[in-house]
């Protein structure tokens, strides 16, 4: 412990980074009070101020949470992928928006799910086909993006929300809701996680299109006994997404 370099970190010494240009922008990052940001990898949780920040802004969206129930991810995607990896077995089958978001079929091909389209009307998904599939094929998953629909731009409903849930409840089946354009659409929008509180929904969001794409900075929220089980998951594949971003 009382070593200059530990060998056994595998990292330089804070005090030798504090003279890069990275240091430089530390300091002054310090001087304005965010004394949390260091040299290390950093939690998996991500950076804990954005993450209360994450939690204020949830509230703005009647998702009632705490700091532990919210996971940094690098963007949407990362977030996806996560899940994906935590909830499915090969040959499991899962529900997606159809049409729907194109990498997130990607995803679910790699982990060699089972996909079953529910069509997308005007007002949300049919639910007619949801619950048939639902009763047919008992999927563990239903992957949908609620408002501001990729590709087709349409938006749920209050009392096909409603729906939706109950009949998620009734046949015992997880929704990931992803909600990228969050920061774009009205806090008081008729969101799955609002209404469902996080107890059968993992609520997906980024900043991407709002601040930038490149940061590469989302979001889970969910129940805090999934996030924790997340949150193992993102440590063993990429240890931790930047402080500094």
């Amino acid at each position: 412990q009382h070593y200059a370099v530990r060998v056994g970190d595998g990292r330089p010494p804070p005090a030798w980074m504090e003279g890069s240009e990275l240091g430089a922008h530390l300091r002054r990052a310090r001087a304005q009070g965010l004394d949390e940001i260091e040299h290390g990898y950093g939690t998996p949780w991500g950076y804990q101020p954005l993450r209360e920040t994450v939690v204020r802004l949830l509230g703005e969206r009647a998702i009632q949470v705490h700091a532990r129930q919210v996971l940094l991810t690098q963007g949407a995607n990362h977030a996806l992928d996560l899940i994906v990896r935590h909830l499915l077995e090969p040959g499991d089958k899962v529900l997606v928006d159809s049409p729907g978001y194109y990498p997130l079929f990607g995803k679910l091909r790699l982990a060699k799910a089972s996909m079953l389209g529910v069509p997308r009307l005007a007002d949300g998904p049919d639910l007619d086909v949801l619950q048939a599939h639902l009763r047919t094929h008992r999927p563990k998953v239903f992957f949908t993006q609620s408002l501001a629909h990729n590709p087709t731009g349409g938006s749920i409903s209050l009392p096909k929300a409603h729906k939706l849930l109950q009949l998620a409840t009734e046949y015992d089946c997880l929704v990931v809701e992803d909600d990228p354009f969050a920061d774009l659409l009205p806090p008081s929008a008729p969101r799955l996680a609002a209404l469902d509180q996080l107890e059968r929904v993992i609520y997906v969001s980024s900043f991407s299109k709002t601040l930038s794409a490149g940061l590469r900075v989302g979001y889970i929220a969910g129940a805090t006994q999934r996030i924790t089980a997340l949150c193992d998951l993102k440590m063993v594949t990429v240890v931790a997404t930047s402080d500094f971003v």
